[in-house]
């Protein structure tokens, strides 16, 4: 976990373990490919310690998607993702 970074634990329903359980939020830089040029931004996951496992919730994932760095790619080059 080189660039990952731990922003909270909560207790919440884990889809592996289908149970509530202690869940760690790291957030972390990631890339995506957006019409043909790689952008960089910042994503947050959940991880599941009984699982060794990551996932990432809908609400999540959306959020994500929406990320500044997405964002400030869309207004640079004045386009709608």
């Amino acid at each position: 976990m080189d660039n990952h970074k731990l922003l909270q634990e909560i207790i919440y329903d884990c889809p592996f373990c289908d149970k509530e359980h202690n869940i760690k939020i790291f957030s972390r830089n990631g890339k995506s490919l957006v019409k043909g040029e790689t952008v960089e931004y910042e994503e947050t996951y959940y991880y599941c310690p009984n699982e060794d496992d990551e996932f990432v919730p809908s609400k999540i994932m959306d959020d994500n998607i929406k990320s500044e760095s997405i964002d400030d790619y869309s207004v640079s080059y004045n386009t709608d993702i």
